[in-house]
């Protein structure tokens, strides 16, 4: 929604405010404005009057990493002070999940995304693609510059395709072309000490994020995302004890939606029980497989 204002937002979202609703939002920008974006959504609860929960809270790209995420928890700190309902959730992996076509400039796009997919096709719209992509940006991430093509996978396509293109903008503009901007990719984009320090914040949720593409490699958070927590996060590092990790996957995000009868053992609740066994129980979804 790079076209929208943060008034418009507002506006937009007053009655949840009303009746008392949270809103679980994405951030306009996760990379080099993510602290500016955590402020923007901050302000945007507060307009509207309601609680707010910052979606895949995370901070992307090599230069922002051990810095950026410590300054947006201040912020959340100083309005969570300030007596307003703020919370982050976030899943276990140094990769998000997304389309190609966020690799495309706004500039590029230009508000018209079926335009700009078809001049992908065309000598011309390539080279446009390659000189706008090769840009900072102060109102847009610019991961072909702040990650770089080698941390992007192409994790799902649509039909068969080709390869020997002379670099990775010309692969990039062949496939959101050809596949009608429907490519997926995951984006080796955080850092895991900073997923860590989200991690141990008293009011982070754990989640999957599942994106259900159509291909046979989806992100691994689909399948894997709570079992790894209980492997990596539990057992391996400490970072958590496992009723830590079930809370935070359970009874706490439940009451966070309001869901009542849910998340918890109680009399009277619904029976939503796992048994399992904690030295079985592990994920096996990678990112190849």
């Amino acid at each position: 929604e790079c076209y929208s204002s943060t008034d418009e937002f507002a506006y937009i979202l007053e009655p949840v405010g009303r009746w008392g609703g949270v809103i679980t939002t994405h951030i306009r920008g996760e990379g080099d404005s993510m602290v500016e974006s955590v402020r923007e959504v901050i302000e945007i609860a507060r307009k509207a009057g309601c609680a707010l929960e910052i979606s895949h809270f995370k901070s992307c790209g090599m230069k922002n990493w051990g810095k950026d995420i410590h300054t947006a928890i201040a912020d959340i700190e100083a309005a969570r002070a300030q007596g307003m309902d703020v919370t982050v959730d976030f899943y276990p992996y140094e990769g998000g999940s997304t389309a190609l076509t966020t690799m495309l400039p706004p500039v590029f796009v230009a508000g018209n995304m079926t335009r700009a997919l078809e001049k992908l096709g065309t000598p011309e719209g390539v080279e446009e693609f390659r000189r706008t992509s090769s840009e900072l940006y102060d109102d847009w991430d610019n991961f072909c510059i702040t990650l770089g093509w080698d941390r992007i996978i192409i994790s799902g396509v649509v039909r068969p395709e080709k390869f020997g293109f002379e670099d990775a903008t010309a692969l990039a503009a062949y496939l959101m072309h050809s596949e009608d901007g429907k490519t997926a990719i995951i984006n080796m984009s955080m850092s895991q000490d900073d997923i860590d320090t989200v991690a141990r914040l008293p009011w982070s949720n754990i989640i999957s994020d599942a994106i259900y593409a159509k291909t046979d490699t989806p992100h691994p958070r689909m399948f894997g995302a709570f079992p790894k927590v209980l492997r990596e996060y539990v057992a391996e590092r400490g970072i958590y004890t496992l009723q830590e990790a079930i809370r935070r996957m359970t009874s706490q995000p439940a009451a966070r939606m309001g869901l009542v009868g849910r998340g918890s053992l109680q009399k009277g609740n619904y029976a939503d029980i796992l048994v399992f066994d904690p030295a079985k129980f592990t994920d096996h979804a990678t990112f190849p497989n």
